[in-house]
């Protein structure tokens, strides 16, 4: 689904990092396949997810001390880059992880990965990025005619008030957001290639829409046929996302 690649044409000393997206489960984290998505409970209520589709633009891993592997540039703040064209993620909710991303990731140590959420405008002064996100955009609206340029995440299912009947919701999520994680411990690509390893990036779909009073939004309020408008949930966003990284 991902064709990915890097600045490099492949380190001598490097070892394979496969990067996939799942949801967080009924059996908790990301679990093996039959396993659907928990539902996203609250004191008001229930919602069930049944479809989620990420626009991302970026993924990037961090040298420790601002080293980016064994021939990296002190004062280069961007280390690592997996450079690929915006895409839309259909995010697994079976338990399944997407693989969207792999790459040989030169030797040295990492404490840190961004991914970079993005919509289909082209704010920024880049004729490659700009052809890129119209492209996406094309893609896009081959299956969704209707997505917001602002809309960076679509979420589909249905919302079950307590006592009372599910109701169907599609609402977009605008949340243009640069999400860090932290690599605890750090990533250590020793000095010799032939491992390989992957990196799960999970989202908590319940950080985003339950609040602090313990209730649940009801997204049938933002059902975007009905409303013609966006939810915007940058932090829950930023905060909704885990990292699991497989060392074997």
């Amino acid at each position: 689904m991902f064709s990915a690649c890097d600045s490099s044409t492949g380190p001598e000393d490097s070892e394979q990092v496969t990067i996939r997206f799942a949801a967080e489960t009924s059996a908790g984290g990301a679990a093996a396949p039959g396993i659907e998505a928990a539902p996203v409970t609250g004191t008001n209520g229930t919602l069930d997810i049944t479809d989620l589709r990420v626009i991302v633009a970026e993924l990037e891993f961090e040298g420790t001390n601002g080293t980016c592997g064994a021939n990296g540039d002190d004062d280069d703040e961007d280390c690592f880059e997996v450079e690929l064209p915006p895409r839309l993620v259909n995010i697994p909710l079976d338990g399944s992880p997407l693989a969207v991303a792999t790459t040989e990731l030169p030797a040295g140590s990492y404490n840190e990965f961004e991914l970079e959420i993005e919509d289909l405008e082209d704010d920024e002064e880049d004729t490659a990025f700009a052809a890129e996100i119209d492209a996406l955009e094309a893609e896009i609206r081959n299956t969704f005619p209707e997505w917001p340029k602002d809309g960076t995440i679509r979420v589909e299912g249905t919302f079950t008030p307590t006592g009372g009947a599910p109701e169907a919701f599609v609402v977009w999520i605008e949340a243009e957001v640069e999400v860090e994680l932290d690599l605890v411990p750090p990533i250590d690509i020793p000095a010799a290639e032939g491992d390989a390893h992957t990196l799960d990036v999970v989202l908590f779909p319940e950080r985003w829409f339950v609040r602090g009073d313990g209730t649940v939004i009801d997204l049938t309020e933002w059902d975007f046929q009905t409303t013609g408008e966006l939810l915007e949930l940058e932090v829950e966003i930023e905060n909704g996302f885990e990292i699991e990284f497989d060392d074997d």
